[in-house]
């Protein structure tokens, strides 16, 4: 049984060696195997503090990260996370398959099992044609893709990866994405941290909000969505014309489409109907949508 955990307590991070230099406040978090976990929040929330102290490179201020990855014998340290940062860490003066095969071999495998789990990883991540090319003779999305088949190759039990569709096309995403959900459930820990919300929706387990110095949302995407969800949105079409500015601002926030729609959000769908009753507006149609991940991530992001 998979025994590995990474878990943040009580956690303040940041730089520097004081809390007068706190990013991220009272840090609560599990990460455990067989979960994708989808680290998300604008930008310069603390994604990137947050990955960079767990992986050791920015100590906690206060408070505890507690590590337990079991190592092969006689192997490194960490030899079976895979880390890639969101700043491209590259041997430019070399070639892709040369950048790749260090991943491996640093992490205390034999030369021979290095070259063969490195044509692996550059097959998964589509740059085994270009395995001889000079690295800066490729894009910068397939210097990304060698960055991350370069992790890939270590055949890690942790796969710790910020930004990573950061440059990659839509298949080259979904591939990614499909492979680490295969690890995942073969009882890999995975953490993403990731801006893409549409693939998150799709493969992550757990999502982890932050904003405002702090998490505002930690635990599973489902729960996440039905938090959400319980501020549906109503799509009301008027008989004829538009509604009146007076029903309009009976409700704090709307939309209104190009046709007269107004979209509002179910909290204040009873009241705006009173109004509109009280000034004989007449409707036409009312329909209910459910919120998308988006929808829900900016609404959260703009609570206090």
């Amino acid at each position: 049984m998979n025994e590995n955990f990474i878990k943040l307590k009580k956690a303040n991070l940041g730089y520097g060696h004081d809390e007068k230099h706190i990013v991220l406040n009272d840090i609560n978090i599990d990460f455990l195997p067989g979960t994708i976990t989808a680290i998300v929040g604008p930008n310069g929330a603390g994604k990137s503090t947050l990955i960079n102290s767990i992986v050791g490179v920015l100590p906690p201020l206060s408070g505890k990260i507690e590590f337990k990855v079991t190592n092969d014998l006689n192997q490194p340290n960490f030899n079976k996370v895979g880390f890639c940062p969101q700043v491209p860490l590259i041997d430019w003066f070399t070639s892709v398959k040369n950048n790749v095969i260090l991943g491996p071999l640093l992490s205390g495998k034999t030369l021979k099992k290095s070259r063969k789990l490195s044509i692996s990883a550059m097959k998964q991540m589509q740059i085994y044609d270009l395995r001889n090319r000079p690295m800066d003779h490729i894009s910068g999305g397939q210097q990304q893709r060698v960055q991350i088949a370069r992790e890939l190759a270590k055949n890690p039990d942790v796969f710790i990866l910020d930004e990573p569709t950061t440059g990659l096309d839509v298949y080259s995403s979904e591939k990614l994405f499909k492979f680490l959900k295969t690890k995942s459930i073969a009882g890999s820990i995975v953490i993403i941290s990731s801006h893409d919300l549409t693939i998150v929706e799709e493969y992550a387990d757990k999502i982890v909000l932050i904003g405002n110095n702090k998490v505002k949302f930690n635990g599973l995407m489902s729960e996440f969505i039905q938090k959400g969800a319980r501020n549906k949105l109503v799509e009301i079409t008027p008989k004829s014309g538009n509604f009146s500015q007076v029903v309009k601002q009976s409700v704090s926030t709307f939309k209104e489409s190009d046709n007269g729609n107004l979209i509002i959000n179910f909290s204040e769908f009873e009241k705006f109907m009173n109004v509109a009753e009280k000034n004989n507006e007449v409707i036409d149609y009312i329909s209910m949508q459910q919120k998308s991940l988006r929808d829900i991530y900016l609404d959260m992001s703009l609570e206090k």
